[in-house]
């Protein structure tokens, strides 16, 4: 049985969508924000223009009751 550091936890939003991302379209995320290091960007490889921002955000900044 794995110890309690060798366990896995559980992906949060950010690292599904990621994960998905990467595996799907074999790109991997930017940076670009020295600020916001957990701020990451998917460009298109052709154009380089965004295509997905993925960034942590407060839920009631968009109306909702709870924070998830």
């Amino acid at each position: 049985m794995p110890s309690l550091n060798e366990r896995k936890k559980p992906m949060t939003f950010q690292e599904t969508i990621s994960a998905y991302i990467q595996e799907r379209y074999q790109i991997t995320p930017d940076f670009p924000f020295k600020k916001h290091p957990d701020y990451l960007v998917f460009r298109h490889p052709r154009n380089a223009k965004w295509f997905a921002l993925i960034m942590p955000l407060d839920a009631q900044l968009l109306g909702a009751t709870e924070n998830k």
